[in-house]
């Protein structure tokens, strides 16, 4: 498998994940919109709220710590920082949507 191959597998993998946890924050909005209106009553309430959160963690976590497609390391995170709306990888600087030949690197 070439570099544009991977590279482009790679960006799917994260297309893939920023849906997933942009729909799990929608839920979550959605849901606690509902709550807060007291439209979601009885024993099943707190079991939906749980499911909500933890589903919304749980993407936003799998889409932090996604790794770039140049250096293998976390995309949007470094020690002591994170940015999920990073436009270049804070490692080695791979722009967000490049290919190998259309990178321009720089820290």
């Amino acid at each position: 498998m070439n570099d544009s191959t991977s590279h482009e597998l790679a960006w799917r993998s994260y297309r893939r994940r920023r849906n997933v946890a942009v729909a799990a924050l929608l839920a979550f909005v959605l849901f606690l919109s509902f709550a807060i209106a007291d439209v979601l009553r009885g024993q099943y309430w707190w079991d939906i709220g749980l499911f909500v959160v933890l589903g919304f963690f749980a993407a936003w976590t799998r889409l932090v710590i996604w790794k770039c497609p140049q250096c293998g390391n976390m995309f949007f995170s470094r020690p002591w920082r994170e940015n999920p709306f990073a436009r270049s990888c804070l490692h080695c600087g791979l722009p967000k949507w490049s290919t190998p030949n259309s990178a321009n690197r720089g820290a």
